[in-house]
C-alpha cells in the first residue's frame, strides 16, 4: 500500500513536469522582455551586364552579386532563351557555358558569345542537381553590334562606397581605341580633360585590352572623400573621353 502511494506521487510529480515543460515560457535572464532573435536575411541576387549586345564569338562580361553566400558550385550558366526558367536541373541540361561563383558574394564571370545569332540569358542557379534558379539577364548576339556603339560610358551600381569597398564599373568603349585604353579612379579635384593629368593622380586604374564593353572590379579609395572614376582613349598623352563621380565615406 505504501508502495503504491509512493509511485502515484511520482506519477504526479513527473506529470507536472511534463505539463511544465510543454506549456510553460522560458524568460531568458539577459534578452529584454519580448526580443526575438533576428531573421534569416532574404537571399537577393542579380546579374548584370555592360551591354544587351555582343558581336559572334566576343567576350561577355556579368557581373553577380548575393546578399549572402551560396554554395561553391552555385553558378552562372548560359542559355537559349527559349529554356523555361526557375529549375536547375532544366537550365544546367541545356547550358552552353557556365562558370562558378566559387562562395563568393561579389564578382565578375567571362563568357563567349555564341557564334550563332540569337537571343540568350544568363541564369544563376543555386547549386547543381536540384537547386533553383536565383537571377538571370538577356542579352542579343547581333552582327556588327560594335560599330554601333555611341559615345564611351561609365556605370557604378551606386554613388556612395565605404571605405575599401569592391566597386562594379560597367563601361563601353569605341572600337577605335587601342589596347592601353583606361579606366582609373581619381580625386575629384584632379582636372580634367588630359590623360597625363590623371596618371599623374590616379588612385587605381585598369586597362581596357581592346574591349568595347566590359565590367571592372575596383575597391573604393581608403580615405573618405569625392572622387572620380574615368575612362581615358589612350595611356600615350591620350584624352579624358567620359566620367562618373562617387563618394567615399563611412556608413
Amino acid at each position: 500500500m505504501r508502495l503504491t502511494s509512493l509511485l502515484r506521487k511520482e506519477i504526479f510529480v513527473a506529470a507536472l513536469l511534463l505539463k511544465c515543460m510543454t506549456a510553460c515560457e522560458y524568460t531568458d535572464p539577459i534578452a529584454p522582455p519580448g526580443s526575438l532573435p533576428d531573421p534569416t536575411p532574404v537571399l537577393q541576387a542579380t546579374l548584370q551586364l555592360p551591354a544587351t549586345g555582343f558581336e559572334p564569338g566576343s567576350p561577355v562580361q556579368v557581373s553577380f552579386t548575393l546578399t549572402k553566400p551560396l554554395s561553391e558550385y552555385a553558378y552562372v550558366g548560359l542559355v537559349p532563351h527559349y529554356i523555361p526558367h526557375g529549375d536547375e536541373k532544366e537550365n544546367r541540361n541545356n547550358t552552353m557555358e557556365h562558370g562558378y561563383l566559387e562562395g563568393k558574394t561579389i564578382g565578375v564571370l567571362e563568357f563567349i558569345a555564341p557564334h550563332d545569332v540569337g537571343t540568350y540569358n544568363l541564369r544563376l542557379n543555386e547549386v547543381t542537381g536540384g537547386g533553383s534558379e536565383l537571377a538571370s539577364v538577356p542579352f542579343s548576339v547581333v552582327e556588327g553590334v560594335d560599330q554601333a556603339y555611341g559615345s564611351p560610358t561609365i556605370r557604378l551600381d551606386k554613388t556612395i562606397f565605404t571605405p575599401g569597398e569592391e566597386m562594379l564599373v560597367y563601361y563601353i568603349a569605341q572600337p577605335s581605341y587601342p589596347e592601353n585604353a583606361w579606366i582609373g579612379s581619381l580625386e575629384l579635384a584632379v582636372n580634367h580633360g588630359s590623360e597625363a593629368e590623371s596618371h599623374r593622380n590616379v588612385i587605381q586604374m585598369q586597362f581596357l585590352e581592346g574591349r568595347t564593353s566590359g565590367i571592372l572590379l575596383f575597391n573604393a579609395p581608403d580615405k573618405e572623400g569625392e572622387y572620380d572614376m574615368r575612362m581615358h582613349d589612350t595611356d600615350d598623352n591620350g584624352q579624358e573621353v567620359f566620367h562618373v563621380p562617387f563618394e567615399v565615406r563611412q556608413r
